[in-house]
């Protein structure tokens, strides 16, 4: 009687952990985190005209592999400034390709513009990136 209840307790403990590690690997499902991207760089021109449209270009790594992407974009604007955060997503389910993901984004700013006009990146360590562009 007693190999049998301890039989049941192995099987019962190794029902739970094979389950864990089925889960881990993404074979119930993908799961998915989110993150904010952090940007290496910002690309603008120096100087504008007020009637101008603005391009700002924007540069940094989002992940290692294809399981890593760019999941969408926080972005206010007005005559001033240009705000932005990058929203990334990590998808785990246990078949990437092997090709670094980079963030290469263009946000496009409309006239009118205000001098100067800033371009302000929220970063994942809670710090802020900037550009100036003067605007004649």
């Amino acid at each position: 009687m007693r190999s049998r209840a301890l039989a049941f307790r192995l099987t019962g403990i190794g029902s739970c952990l094979t389950a864990l590690a089925i889960s881990s690997c993404g074979i119930l499902g993908p799961s998915t985190e989110r993150f904010l991207i952090r940007v290496d760089s910002i690309t603008a021109p120096r100087v504008v005209a007020a009637n101008d449209t603005l391009s700002a270009h924007f540069y940094g790594k989002i992940g290692p592999d294809g399981c890593w992407r760019l999941a969408g974009t926080d972005r206010q604007a007005n005559s001033a400034m240009l705000d932005v955060t990058f929203h990334g997503e990590h998808v785990r389910s246990g078949e990437c390709t092997a090709m670094l993901v980079a963030l290469n984004q263009v946000e496009i700013v409309s006239p009118p513009l205000g001098n100067p006009f800033t371009i302000a990146v929220h970063q994942p360590d809670g710090s802020v990136l900037r550009r100036v562009v003067t605007v004649q």
